[in-house]
């Protein structure tokens, strides 16, 4: 289960950084960041806490609204947890 969410995260991590944020298909990752995030989030993972955050930024992307930094920062940390499930 842990290496499926692991590929999901860097599924979101190619979306974010090649930029597809006005299509439909960019809401499903938004939508699993905050719900996933939302979930583990009530087991007291404070990284769960960061996911929901980048699900909400990727909607505010979704709506055009984006900050290089931010992006960059999302990026980085959801390909660090993905990297982090998938050889943990």
């Amino acid at each position: 289960m842990k290496v499926f969410l692991g590929i999901l995260d860097l599924l979101c991590v190619v979306l974010l950084v090649f930029g597809i944020f006005n299509n439909f298909i960019f809401l499903l990752p938004a939508i699993y960041l905050i719900v996933k995030g939302g979930i583990f989030l009530f087991s007291g993972d404070f990284v769960s806490a960061i996911d929901v955050v980048s699900g909400a930024y990727s909607l505010f992307l979704f709506f055009g609204v984006s900050y290089f930094v931010l992006t960059f920062l999302v990026a980085i940390f959801l390909l660090q947890k993905g990297l982090l499930s998938l050889i943990r």
